[in-house]
């Protein structure tokens, strides 16, 4: 995914500037101010009643006639342009602080219009920068909530493909209760096989992820994203709400878990 040359997470990121202020955008300007400003032809009709004279064919009865485009159409031919010219703006994914001081909540950018994704790559280092970047007066943290799984498509891949092969994923459960498919899709995310990888940014911090809580599973999956073609006609748990639980890390030749809060200059983390 495209994310911004200047990354901050702490909730004070701008978008990039708009090709507007940019010598293209000015460039752009210029030649619709030259369009509109051009003299146009335009083909005057006769007067009605009246008749062609005598010798002339009908098209010479019409006289061309040159005008100016009105200021509206070209104001809006250069709001077109300008439009269609206009770079998208980058994603700006961060972690927000939430009002409980326990918990934070993974954003894919800093506007809910914006239809953006997070790989896992990207994942791993926004989370990481926000840990390290944390106070190290800041409370010890909780839960860190990830959005919806779409938001991460490699979340939702591995969903799909361990849904479908699973055994206790029959057609029974499918048609179970809210309750039962969170129960299954938390299982599944928390897995040895998976769970490390949600975990990853969290090495070397006084966190752990300890599981993974779920609400509002949605079954599908939609055109295109299917393990297999023969599980496109499947109800697979594609999508969900998902929260990170966190705890703290066992250290190193300890044999229990610590309950402090972590040391100075350590990263910590949070759930929404």
């Amino acid at each position: 995914m495209k994310i911004g040359q200047h990354l901050v997470t702490d909730g004070s990121a701008t978008r990039p500037r708009s090709a507007g202020g940019s010598p293209r955008g000015a460039a752009r300007r210029q030649l619709i101010g030259g369009i509109c400003s051009s003299p146009v032809l335009a083909a005057a009709p006769a007067p009605i009643g009246q008749l062609a004279r005598e010798g002339q064919g009908l098209a010479a009865s019409r006289q061309a006639q040159r005008r100016r485009l009105s200021s509206w159409r070209c104001g809006r031919m250069l709001a077109l342009l300008l439009a269609a010219t206009q770079p998208a703006a980058a994603c700006e994914p961060h972690v927000e602080q939430l009002r409980d001081p326990a918990r934070a909540a993974l954003r894919v950018d800093r506007s809910a219009l914006t239809r953006c994704t997070l790989g896992e790559a990207d994942y791993r280092r926004v989370v990481g920068e926000w840990l390290a970047s944390r106070d190290d007066a800041a409370a010890a943290l909780s839960s860190l909530a990830l959005g919806r799984a779409m938001d991460h498509p490699w979340i939702t891949r591995h969903l799909l493909a361990a849904a479908a092969r699973s055994s206790e994923w029959t057609p029974r459960l499918a048609r179970a209760t809210t309750a039962a498919h969170n129960r299954f899709v938390a299982q599944v995310l928390a897995a040895p096989d998976f769970l490390p990888r949600l975990d990853a940014p969290f090495a070397g911090t006084a966190y752990r992820v300890e599981g993974i809580t779920v609400e509002k599973v949605l079954l599908g999956p939609p055109a295109g994203i299917a393990p297999a073609p023969a599980d496109s006609g499947r109800a697979l748990p594609y999508d969900a709400q998902l929260w990170l639980r966190l705890a703290p890390r066992r250290a190193a030749g300890s044999g229990s878990e610590g309950t402090s809060p972590p040391p100075a200059g350590r990263a910590r983390a949070q759930h929404d």
